[in-house]
């Protein structure tokens, strides 16, 4: 039986892929086998991985399904007890793969967060420090000893516990479904193992603009910002009880709303517009599915919000934080 699939999800980032199949080929781990699943890239990224990486299997969507469904497809086809889902922008360390199947071994850990670093870095031994994925109490992600979620640039999970939790979030597109899966993973009992041996590099960004500060501005783009802001939204009101849900959902949407008027009044009609309005208003178009689906996990659920909000890092809120440090963004 093969261990792993590996996952790689591509659209036109035939640039990456060398160095990623590449990463693969030099593991000391070898019981793995590697799919491509192409999100109907306008590269020649198919053509590429055919004449030189003719071990990898590949599954040509017609269209760009986003991470989730592309990601769902290519794991109902995968042949491994355990799913790697990797981004193209991603390469790992030699041993990354032993590390893990060591980990899981030892753990019986069925999803795991892998130790992520700098595309660029050059490891000569691994920091002590643990600081992985965490999220504040609105479901924003932040780096955190709190470790919540394993990263979707390179998710980790068996693959009886994925078919179990129905995979990906596949109204989410793309963005925060990480977050979801692992939160109702931990809401059906399963910890979130975190291997820090494990290293994988990471381009972050390369597929739509991530935030970054140049010249002095910090810019993001429209649709990242459009997409977790839906996004986020639908995982808390599946995720959380009813009590929390009454707790946290007000002073979410008075963050929301204060921070679409700041747009308006700033002048910035199509951020306020593309963002946050059109957010919403996803939010409301598809509230019966996300009822029916809540409906499912919360009745399926055996740890409390209270176990849970242990796991979140109550102290800091993801868009302060993103303040303090890049200051107000430029929405592209």
């Amino acid at each position: 039986m093969i261990d792993i699939s590996v996952i790689i999800l591509n659209w036109n980032g035939r640039r990456w892929l060398k160095n990623c199949y590449e990463s693969l080929r030099e593991q000391t781990f070898k019981n793995f086998e590697t799919i491509l699943v192409d999100n109907a890239s306008s590269d020649d990224s198919i053509e590429f991985t055919r004449k030189f990486f003719p071990e990898v299997k590949i599954i040509a969507n017609n269209k760009n399904l986003g991470y989730a469904e592309a990601n769902n497809k290519a794991a109902s086809r995968a042949l491994g007890r355990y799913l790697l889902f990797l981004n193209n922008d991603t390469k790992l360390h030699h041993k990354c793969l032993e590390e893990i199947m060591k980990y899981v071994k030892e753990s019986g850990a069925c999803i795991c967060a892998l130790h992520f670093l700098d595309y660029n870095a050059a490891v000569m031994e691994l920091p002590t420090k643990i600081i992985g994925m965490g999220i504040d109490i609105f479901g924003y992600p932040l780096p955190s000893r709190k470790i919540f979620y394993s990263e979707g640039a390179a998710f980790f999970i068996e693959k009886k516990l994925f078919i179990k939790l129905d995979g990906f979030d596949q109204k989410h597109f793309i963005f925060a479904e990480d977050i979801d899966l692992s939160w109702r993973a931990q809401l059906q009992g399963f910890d979130i193992g975190f291997v820090k041996s494990a290293v994988v590099y990471h381009e972050k960004g390369a597929t739509i603009i991530g935030s970054s500060k140049k010249s002095e501005k910090h810019i993001t783009s429209i649709k990242r910002r459009y997409f977790t802001e839906r996004n986020t939204l639908r995982n808390l009101l599946k995720n959380y009880s009813l009590t929390m849900l009454c707790v946290v959902l007000p002073l979410y949407l008075i963050l929301f709303v204060t921070e679409m008027l700041f747009f308006l009044f700033r002048g910035n009609v199509k951020v306020a517009k593309e963002v946050y309005l059109r957010a919403l208003f996803y939010n409301i178009v598809i509230l019966r599915d996300t009822l029916r689906v809540r409906k499912k996990i919360q009745r399926e659920r055996v740890t409390s919000d209270w176990e849970i909000l242990k796991r979140i890092t109550l102290n800091k809120f993801y868009k302060w934080e993103v303040f303090k440090k890049l200051g107000v963004p430029l929405i592209q």
